[in-house]
């Protein structure tokens, strides 16, 4: 009887369960349940079993949890890592959905990309950095309203050689710029010709002398230089253009063609009777909005024979608005000082 009964547990031990179906010997995951023991207790056999396995399972499991932690660590040490690289190249890049860096001049910028590149294209002169291009003048706001350091980055941008000779070289008379300390005296090749008409064929004043008003010159320059006309608010005319004009140009043939029937109006003053001897000959209205010496709406190019040439060469004063920009080209352009 005792040796059946043997033979009996044995087979029960090589099926590696208990009668009633559950895990005798356990696993990682599920201890032993052991046997369900008799009166003699002998059902417990499975229990130690159990412990003995579960404990290599602990020991296992301990080893895994240690890798584990071990990588988790060094995830977390390299995210941090990460995000503090980016963080930096945030800063110093012009942020993280900035198309370039704002020391750059490339295309227009989306202004939530940065909040330097919100603050210049909210200012007063920079909503075509955010719609247009980035050009110069854009980076030349980034460094004066956000300090962004663009002097010093190997890029000539908005910068001039007074402002940053790091970047752009050091100044000269001749670099097409009329930089600090020149004027149309000492470096007319930069800064133009000193403007000595004073006036235009319009105004009443002094008398004018047809070898120094320079608005029929536009069309003479344009197609020397291309680059002087044409370009909107940019302000695309230079003292390299007024120079190229004064050499180009000759006699203003308005003012020649009145001063043919009316010889004072070249010698003695340019009165009312020369101005309406101009709207003959010259087929302008001599009736703007406003002066061309001062800042205001668009003229008719019409209304003047400056405006006339000064919109060729820069189309927005005739288009959108007569700003200070064209202003100052009325002296670069036509050579009427409008001090």
């Amino acid at each position: 009887m005792r040796f059946t009964c043997l033979l009996a547990i044995a087979a029960l031990a090589a099926a590696g369960c208990t009668a009633d179906g559950r895990d005798l010997f356990g696993s990682p995951q599920n201890p032993g349940a052991g046997g369900e023991g008799g009166s003699g207790g002998s059902g417990g056999m499975g229990g130690m079993n159990a412990s003995s396995s579960s404990s290599g399972s602990t020991s296992s499991s301990s080893s895994a949890s240690s890798s584990s932690s071990s990588s988790s660590s060094a995830s977390s040490s390299s995210a941090s890592s990460s995000s503090s690289s980016s963080s930096s190249s945030s800063s110093s890049g012009g942020g993280d959905t900035c198309q370039h860096a704002v020391c750059t001049v490339g295309n227009a910028l989306n202004a939530g990309c940065n909040p330097c590149v919100e603050q210049v294209c909210a200012s007063e002169n920079g909503a075509a950095c955010c719609e247009d291009f980035w050009g110069g003048n854009c980076v030349a706001l980034a460094d004066q309203l956000c300090n962004a350091g663009c002097c010093g980055n190997g890029e000539c941008n908005g910068e001039t050689c007074d402002s940053c000779p790091n970047d752009c070289g050091a100044c000269f008379c001749g670099d097409g710029v009329c930089n600090g300390g020149e004027d149309c005296g000492s470096c007319a090749e930069d800064c133009g010709p000193c403007a000595e008409c004073p006036h235009s064929v319009c105004g009443t004043g002094a008398a004018l002398d047809p070898d120094v008003c320079r608005a029929s010159c536009v069309d003479e320059v344009c197609m020397q230089d291309a680059n002087c006309c044409g370009m909107g608010s940019s302000a695309p005319w230079t003292g390299a253009c007024s120079y190229l004009a004064d050499t180009l140009c000759g006699a203003d043939p308005c003012i020649t063609a009145v001063c043919m029937d009316q010889p004072a109006c070249c010698t003695t003053g340019w009165d009312q009777a020369c101005v309406e001897a101009a709207t003959m000959k010259c087929g302008v209205s001599c009736n703007c909005a406003h002066s061309i010496c001062q800042s205001g709406d668009e003229l008719d190019p019409t209304c003047n024979p400056c405006a006339a040439a000064l919109c060729k060469a820069d189309p927005y004063c005739c288009e959108q608005n007569w700003d200070g920009i064209c202003v100052g080209e009325v002296e670069l352009i036509c050579g009427i000082n409008c001090n």
